[in-house]
């Protein structure tokens, strides 16, 4: 399978998983684990050059995906009182945001700015209250980030397509359960 037929049979899995999430047929913690089997399914590791918006998303999508099962390992070694282990998986979690923000980044730079909006979104989380913001790709299907990344917000500041508002994320149901 090239490079290519991979990318997109990522999509399909991933705009998959997306349905059933929103369906209700697996939960958020099930659709983490979904897309983590995309990844050896598809046998595609991530990219070092982006230089294609699929080829972003795919590597938002990896470290997005092994961010948050690190987050779950990290809870689990925690309640364990397995310091040295949730340590480990603190910082994974927090290198895979890094490079998740990076993929982002790129997607940005490489979008037509009038195709993104970016605002900020009401959170039930007060931790999280006036800190993630949301990045809408208006013309990808079911493209609609979140990240509380500086830099992120700071390119689209300087592309004009961030507003400081606070809107209903166009997909509460997940960011909020």
């Amino acid at each position: 399978m090239s490079e290519k037929d991979k990318l997109n049979e990522f999509i399909k899995l991933r705009n998959k998983y997306i349905d059933l999430l929103n369906e209700s047929k697996i939960n958020k913690s099930e659709f983490n684990h979904k897309n983590n089997e995309i990844f050896s399914k598809i046998n595609l590791r991530p990219f070092t050059v982006l230089d294609s918006f699929n080829k972003a998303l795919y590597n938002y999508n990896y470290y997005n995906t092994k961010a948050k099962l690190a987050l779950e390992e990290f809870k689990m070694y925690r309640m364990a009182k397995n310091l040295k282990k949730a340590k480990l998986s603190e910082n994974a979690k927090l290198n895979n945001y890094y490079l998740k923000d990076q993929a982002i980044l790129a997607m940005v730079e490489l979008e037509d700015s009038s195709k993104i909006e970016a605002y900020y979104v009401s959170m039930h989380s007060k931790n999280l209250k006036d800190q993630i913001f949301e990045i809408y790709f208006k013309d990808r299907e079911k493209v609609i980030l979140h990240t509380k990344n500086e830099n992120v917000k700071n390119l689209l500041i300087s592309k004009k397509c961030f507003s400081y508002e606070i809107r209903q994320s166009l997909i509460d149901s997940y960011i909020n359960r």
